[in-house]
Formats: C-alpha cells, structure tokens, sequence
C-alpha cells in the first residue's frame, strides 16, 4: 500500500525539504497534492479531496511512520472512551 507515493516522497525529498522546510507534503498516487504547515492540515485535506481512499502525509524534515487513519480524521470513526472500562 502507497508504493507509489512512497517512491515519489523519496524521490523528491530533497527538493521539497529546500521548498517546504518545515511543512509536511500531502501526496496521492504520483502527484504532489500540497504542503502544510501542520500533518493536521495535510491530513484534513487529504480526506476532503480523496475520501477512505489512501493517500501519503510525510514531513520533509523528519523520518516518520506512515499512520493511515483517514476515516478517524474525517470523524467517520469516533472513539467510545467508556469501551475500554466496560467489563
């Protein structure tokens, strides 16, 4: 899963660390969608323009793991914090 922008983020990640220093490159098959100043911003985005289809949020200054939790982001998926108490 996401090969493809995995390849493309290693690729260019030198370019886009000089061109976004500090933001974080959302990236959907082999485009580059956008950078943000936050992975929250890319992440908000990434659902509004692709839905629960995959898509890559890496910052191009760090090594990172690659979460893939759109439908949570997207409130699809909401948390029930009393699950974990009940018996």
């Amino acid at each position: 899963m996401l090969e493809t922008e995995q390849s493309l983020f290693e690729a260019h990640r030198l370019e886009w660390a000089a061109r976004f220093p500090g933001q974080y490159v959302l990236v959907k098959g082999s485009d580059l969608v956008g950078a943000f100043g936050t992975a929250e911003a890319a992440l908000v985005q990434g659902v509004r323009m692709f839905g629960l289809e995959s898509f890559l949020v890496r910052s191009v200054d760090e090594d990172e793991v690659t979460v893939s939790i759109p439908a949570l982001v997207a409130g699809v998926l909401h948390a029930d914090p009393t699950y974990a108490t009940q018996g």
